[in-house]
């Protein structure tokens, strides 16, 4: 969407996010209904969560925050500050 660093399979979406030199990235995570999904939309979709959990993961492969997702396919939206170097991603699902 636009110019963001954003790429997807089904299981899987990739955000670009401000380097680690310039800053650190605040990310949220949690229900769809309940937090506000920020100003740019960056992915929308429907993702397989076949062990019903949703992770966020750093370019190390270390799990940042993790959460109970509600069914095996889960729908996702992902919003940032910024489309090119956000400093603040919010994860929405249901």
């Amino acid at each position: 969407m636009g110019n963001a660093a954003v790429t997807s399979t089904d299981s899987c979406v990739v955000v670009g996010c401000l380097s680690e030199v310039d800053g650190e990235t605040e990310i949220t995570l949690g229900d769809m209904d309940q937090i506000n999904t920020g100003d740019h939309l960056l992915f929308t979709g429907e993702m397989k969560t076949p062990n019903r959990k949703i992770a966020l993961l750093s370019s190390h492969n270390e799990t940042l925050l993790e959460a109970p997702a509600p069914r095996q396919v889960t729908s996702v939206r992902i919003c940032a500050n910024d489309l090119a170097e956000p400093n603040k991603v919010v994860v929405g699902f249901r």
